[in-house]
């Protein structure tokens, strides 16, 4: 075993059965490349099944207690004893096939020049852009476009994002690459913005879309590629990167501006000139963001939303 996934759970553990449904379903030899440590809140025992499950399947797992948020996981997980880490939260999917290809392909993380691999995901920063454009055809594509247009940007996190504007409702066309521009020189840690982390009604309108005409595509193979990547800044939902690097990185206290790894990650890819690596022609599904929990009845829309991927994917 080299890659440990390190899976954070926090009020929606009833997600994991479709992720690990994929995990089992991978190659035997990969399989036995990976540990799952499940880091949880509670009595793990309640997970026996989940891990019995990953056991039969020849996966290696555990389930680790925790009593305090987000930090005291990722500082565990920074010290155990495997080469590659990943950092996978309970609201994200990726099927078996794209899997594969980043654990066989995990060495380009040992190239310095490297931070972390990332699929690429429906709503992702940087990715929501290129899901669209390789994942939804052209209507669907144009229908979020001029969502992201009605998008209007204001504080948030402390600071005032209204510069931002000048890409969505005062432009006529959206450009995803001037906006990045825009974000990577804006001096502020907070880089990861994206018309859609703060419309939910583009969520749901994605979300809506991939099940109702993109799951049969979700589970298909694709001809994957690892893909250099500059952007500033990477909402890290699911990662993979070097357990040293990243331990490196999460005990940087010069890094940090919260009691998260988000922004240390991107600072260091930024300060030291390092590359992400993206998973080209990857289809991974993010829920929501938290940062739209407030809008009426999403929580209840996620929950039918992973249930209806459920129904569809899992036999």
């Amino acid at each position: 075993m080299t890659i440990n996934l390190n899976v954070f759970t926090s009020r929606r553990d009833h997600y994991l059965p479709l992720f690990f449904h994929f995990v089992k379903r991978m190659k035997p030899q990969n399989r036995a490349r990976v540990h799952v440590s499940l880091l949880v809140y509670g009595d793990p025992a309640r997970y026996a099944p989940t891990l019995d499950g990953l056991r039969a399947a020849g996966v290696a797992a555990k389930a680790v207690a925790f009593r305090s948020e987000y930090l005291e996981k990722t500082l565990w997980a920074v010290h155990q004893p495997f080469t590659y880490s990943a950092k996978i939260d309970e609201d994200v999917f990726l099927n078996e096939h794209a899997l594969d290809f980043i654990v066989e392909n995990v060495a380009v993380l040992d190239d310095p020049a490297h931070t972390a691999v990332s699929p690429i995901f429906s709503n992702g920063i940087p990715t929501c852009d290129r899901f669209l454009a390789q994942v939804f055809d052209d209507a669907d594509r144009a229908a979020l476009e001029g969502m992201f247009l009605a998008t209007r940007f204001g504080r948030l996190w402390g600071y005032d994002y209204a510069f931002l504007n000048r890409h969505t409702v005062e432009a006529s066309r959206w450009d995803a690459e001037a906006f990045y521009r825009d974000v990577a020189a804006w001096p502020h840690p907070y880089k990861g913005i994206h018309p859609v982390r703060v419309n939910p009604e583009a969520q749901i309108a994605i979300n809506e879309r991939i099940l109702a005409r993109y799951t049969d595509a979700f589970a298909e193979p694709r001809p994957y590629a690892m893909t250099p990547d500059d952007h500033p800044y990477l909402c890290n939902n699911l990662f993979f990167i070097k357990t040293e690097k990243w331990r490196r990185i999460v005990q940087n206290i010069s890094l940090y501006v919260d009691p998260f790894d988000e922004v240390p990650l991107s600072r260091h890819k930024q300060r030291k000139g390092e590359r992400w690596v993206i998973v080209d022609r990857s289809f991974g599904i993010h829920t929501v963001y938290n940062t739209v929990y407030g809008h009426r009845g999403l929580q209840r829309f996620e929950d039918r939303f992973v249930e209806g991927l459920r129904q569809r994917l899992m036999p």
